[in-house]
């Protein structure tokens, strides 16, 4: 049964009557466009609906379906209907299952991105605080393919000899690097070389952290290092801003020159520097990836520290814990906005402070 031909044939009647599509529908109850679908041929009618319009044209719906017998049962109608009905959601069936299983590529696609990016951005805290040692200021930043690592550690004993940074996987102990200096623990590692963190086991390497400290007497000493994460992008992947976030002033919190100019000036000096500012005492370490400015509030080191690992990033930690970290460039935060502003201004005097 040809349904093309159908659908011009109902179109000849429709014009040798004079009607148009909008006069046709009113007329049988049906949506003109579903009328222009039938005369081109796009939709399969059902009987009830060709009954209609025969009767509407005052023509048998033997005639309309070209059937040889002009009084063609009812029967015999419905039987050619159902085969073409039923070839028609055979490939329509066929049609879902290949959309189906595009969606479903486009689905696993989406899971991929979600692992692999959705938490790309992660910042760790560092805590030990034993009675003969402690940490302060200890921070890991991770991304995907780079890591930050930074500590200072703190010894109460004088006859230390040296102290590795240590881990423990499958009970095989790797040194991350030693050091006979007591000084902050700071390296950058990134994927391409892994010279410090070996990528795939980063979870189980942050997890059996700790630090062990070789005395000059032949003693030695373990201590763990309790990691614990504080902050990650994981609202990068649907740019969902929280009840409890704030929108920062809008100021450009982008790399600032002073942080160029300090970096340059003083990366090489390995020492801290020690500056005034508003009849205050503030400590600035530099590094290649990092300013730190530190000072005293109460009795608590405060830290400020503005990180270069994959953007910019600024963070206030407050003795050994990490108040914030804030991506510079972005809208929103999920802590006290003004805070941020308020740190941030500090930080810039107190480098251009030191620059001038």
């Amino acid at each position: 049964m040809d349904f093309k031909f159908i659908g011009e044939y109902i179109k000849s009647l429709r014009k040798e009557c004079g009607e148009s599509q909008q006069q046709l529908a009113e007329s049988v109850n049906m949506d003109r466009s579903n009328i222009s679908r039938i005369e081109s041929g796009k939709i399969i009618p059902t009987l009830d609906c060709l009954e209609i319009i025969a009767k509407h044209y005052n023509v048998s719906i033997g005639k309309m379906l070209c059937t040889k017998e002009e009084k063609s049962s009812r029967e015999v109608i419905l039987k050619s209907l159902y085969k073409n009905n039923v070839k028609f959601y055979k490939n329509n069936k066929i049609l879902k299952i290949l959309i189906a299983i595009l969606m479903s590529a486009f689905l696993l696609f989406l899971c991929y991105f979600f692992f692999a990016f959705y938490n790309s951005v992660r910042v760790f805290s560092i805590r030990c605080d034993e009675d003969n040692f402690k940490v302060t200021n200890g921070v890991i930043l991770k991304t995907r393919d780079k890591v930050y690592f930074s500590l200072n550690p703190v010894f109460s004993e004088e006859n230390v000899k040296d102290y590795s940074l240590k881990y423990k996987i499958d009970g095989i102990e790797t040194s991350i690097l030693t050091d006979s200096i007591i000084r902050p623990i700071e390296f950058y590692d990134s994927y391409d070389y892994q010279e410090y963190i070996n990528f795939p086991d980063f979870k189980r390497i942050i997890d059996t952290l700790y630090l062990e400290i070789n005395y000059k007497d032949g003693s030695n000493k373990k201590y763990k290092l309790d990691v614990m994460k504080q902050y990650s992008n994981s609202k990068i992947f649907i740019n969902y801003r929280n009840r409890n976030e704030e929108v920062i002033e809008k100021k450009s919190y982008v790399q600032d020159e002073s942080i160029t100019k300090i970096i340059g000036k003083y990366v090489e000096l390995g020492k801290i520097i020690t500056v005034m500012y508003d009849n205050k005492q503030y400590h600035v370490l530099v590094t290649y990836n990092t300013v730190s400015v530190i000072y005293d509030e109460n009795g608590v080191d405060i830290t400020l520290k503005y990180i270069l690992v994959d953007g910019s990033d600024f963070l206030k930690s407050v003795g050994n814990e990490i108040i914030y970290t804030q991506r510079l460039g972005t809208e929103y935060c999920n802590f006290d906005c003004s805070s941020f502003s308020t740190d941030y201004t500090l930080f810039l005097n107190v480098i251009n402070k030191i620059i001038e």
